[in-house]
């Protein structure tokens, strides 16, 4: 006795299927018009399948380190949350909750206001002690450095106008230069690792994706710290935290000695730290450029 099956077509992508999910999209099959308590339910079913993958890749991530990122080499992609979206997920977070809750790191000042601060009065210094070096100069000398003090006195004076817009422009900035660290920290730990076989520069990103999330993971929790009694001591062992979480993920997922680990580790912090400082001095000229001209 012959079966004829009707061909099931994908309604998504038009493939011809042969089971209840499309094997060229992954769409399912066998779809029904939504009723309201359906529509209820599939959106209940879902929530709680990505809040059980969320917390179970966050377990992974604070309390394993390095297993989310063996687990993604290893090609075990589905039970836990992609690298990429974590990242955006918690890092968006993170710089939304700054704005929303602002920190207040050195007696209530944001570090950006008191860069812009130390900025201006080392300047401003300078030009003092220029214009106490006179002296000796011509009277027609004298009128062009006068001349030139009094156009960088009212640039700087623009620049502590703008001091609120400034810091709110490095703010958005932030997300942006720690975006591009990430493919940074991937190549230090690619020359580092340069002998290693089967470890691509992407997964190193991987890595360093996964090490970005954690800390800004940690950070968000300084952050919803809002009493001042021992801030200092939390910043102090946030830090702490930190450093050692590099240490010991590097040495799970390389699969090296404790003592190549710490200074593999040094080595790539002096070096991330050197292109952070710049990366950040770099993004302060551009914004202050605005302003000077």
């Amino acid at each position: 006795m012959s079966h004829n099956h009707e061909p099931i077509i994908c309604p998504n992508c038009g493939y011809h299927a042969t089971d209840n999910y499309c094997a060229q999209c992954g769409q399912e099959t066998h779809l029904h018009n939504d009723t309201f308590w359906g529509l209820i339910m599939h959106f209940i079913g879902h929530y709680f399948h990505y809040d059980s993958k969320f917390w179970k890749t966050m377990k992974a991530l604070w309390f394993s380190p390095g297993k989310l990122t063996i687990a993604y080499w290893e090609k075990k992609r589905m039970r836990y949350i992609a690298p990429v979206s974590l990242y955006i997920f918690i890092s968006v977070t993170f710089f939304l909750v700054n704005t929303i809750l602002p920190a207040h790191y050195f007696h209530h000042q944001s570090s950006g206001s008191a860069q812009t601060d130390s900025i201006v009065r080392s300047v401003r210094l300078k030009l003092d002690k220029l214009d106490d070096n006179t002296a000796g100069l011509s009277a027609e000398e004298r009128i062009k450095v006068n001349a030139q003090d009094s156009l960088v006195k009212k640039k700087l004076a623009k620049i502590s106008e703008h001091k609120s817009e400034i810091n709110e422009q490095m703010k958005h900035m932030l997300p942006k230069v720690f975006f591009f660290m990430i493919p940074l920290m991937g190549f230090i730990l690619l020359l580092l690792f340069a002998r290693r076989k089967g470890t691509g520069y992407v997964n190193h990103i991987i890595f360093a994706l996964h090490y970005h999330t954690f800390w800004f993971s940690l950070m968000l929790v300084y952050t919803l710290y809002r009493f001042d009694l021992g801030r200092t001591y939390l910043l102090l062992l946030t830090m702490l935290i930190s450093v050692v979480y590099f240490i010991i993920a590097l040495r799970n997922t390389y699969k090296v000695s404790w003592a190549r680990s710490i200074s593999y580790s040094v080595i790539t912090a002096i070096v991330y730290a050197l292109f952070l400082f710049i990366a950040i001095l770099a993004a302060s000229a551009l914004i202050g450029m605005q302003y000077l001209f």
